[in-house]
């Protein structure tokens, strides 16, 4: 049976075109805050969406302008023992990574050991075929038109039946090394992980360091994120959620449908982390605040402009970060696992859920849960 994974932000897209342009949260008297305002609103839609979408365990985080902020889970984090879902679990995060990936990029861009100019034959020599026309740049923002190996049946026959299989970046990279470009480099945004990747592989060899040492020394540990880890193992380490994949298309999850001990190489520098609401919340204030960046490089990093093939205008991906119709973060979804991290409208959205659904085109939880809210608490 073949599982078509969207690991990727394209499916949170096709949700997201619907938008609706809208105002302030739901105005009530002024001597509460707007999170009590609206918190009977919010655990409606939490509760509602999760049991129409079947999914064991979720948690939702939403920030408001005054400072209040609403912040619950739901459900069990381990269906096998009936553990409760609690709002410290941490879970994989998916493409989340990417921007944490694309701030490594940049802080080796800050220290002027490599050049966002550079092309990845000078980078990575002799690894792509066409690499001397691709950028650094154009990985980051994913113009370079490279395909996507997670779309590929040689990964996804294997990924979705033994998500321990061994991978290794060599495997992995001669997925895509030597196929064709879908474009011309440099023109739109095709989203791909390939290129994160071929980032990850970059950071490691110019930083001279493993790219999870990388990530928790030079991005974590700096600012206080002491339960984010990029993983070295198949097991989780920590108070972690189990990610479940509805591998049978029943649309319910099971224990046999467990897919939280995967390969670390597997998905790695496209979508690897695992964290935690908290640690999520000093990273979103940290994409759009920069501390870690100088202002010239934080600025860059904001200028989200190119466009996604396939989507309206509104829709724009950067240097490891996606604007969409104004929200400002990433999405992320890998087997067993959807995230959402949004900042929009001064309101910070972060959304969890451990089933990963195959039959439900409404989208998965984290994604159905951030349109829902925007739309009703900004309409």
């Amino acid at each position: 049976m073949k599982i078509m994974f969207k690991v990727n932000i394209l499916h949170f897209l096709s949700v997201t075109f619907l938008f609706i342009w809208s105002c302030e949260p739901l105005n009530r008297p002024l001597d509460v805050t707007i999170a009590e305002r609206n918190h009977d609103l919010i655990t409606n839609i939490f509760l509602d969406s999760v049991h129409s979408h079947n999914i064991p365990g979720a948690i939702l985080f939403v920030k408001f302008k005054d400072g209040s902020h609403f912040k619950e889970a739901i459900g069990y984090s381990n269906i096998s023992d009936s553990s409760k879902m609690e709002t410290n679990n941490q879970f994989r995060i998916g493409s989340v990574t990417k921007t944490m990936i694309g701030t490594g990029i940049l802080l080796l861009v800050q220290k002027d050991i490599i050049q966002l100019d550079n092309t990845i034959e000078e980078l990575l020599p002799g690894l792509l075929s066409y690499g001397n026309i691709i950028t650094l740049e154009m990985l980051l923002n994913h113009s370079s038109a490279i395909p996507d190996y997670t779309s590929y049946d040689s990964f996804l026959d294997i990924y979705s039946t033994d998500p321990t299989y061994e991978w290794t970046p060599d495997m992995i990279c001669n997925l895509f090394k030597d196929e064709e470009l879908i474009d011309t480099p440099g023109k739109k945004s095709y989203y791909s992980n390939s290129n994160y990747y071929l980032l990850g592989l970059i950071i490691e060899r110019y930083s001279n360091k493993s790219l999870s040492n990388f990530l928790h020394y030079e991005i974590f540990l700096p600012l206080g994120m002491y339960n984010t880890y990029l993983p070295t193992m198949n097991n989780l380490q920590g108070n972690y959620s189990h990610g479940y994949l509805d591998l049978n298309q029943d649309g319910n999850f099971s224990v046999d449908e467990d897919f939280t001990s995967q390969n670390p190489y597997s998905i790695w520098a496209a979508g690897g982390v695992v964290s935690t609401v908290d640690d999520l919340l000093i990273w979103i204030d940290e994409l759009i605040a920069g501390s870690l960046l100088n202002e010239e490089i934080q600025n860059r990093r904001l200028e989200i402009k190119v466009p996604v093939n396939g989507a309206p205008e509104g829709v724009y991906y950067g240097l490891g970060i996606s604007d969409i119709f104004g929200a400002v973060g990433h999405t992320g979804a890998v087997a067993g696992y959807s995230t959402i991290l949004f900042n929009y409208k001064n309101t910070t959205f972060i959304a969890f859920g451990n089933g990963y659904e195959t039959v439900n085109n409404d989208g998965l939880i984290a994604e159905v849960l951030f349109e829902k809210l925007k739309t009703a608490l900004f309409n």
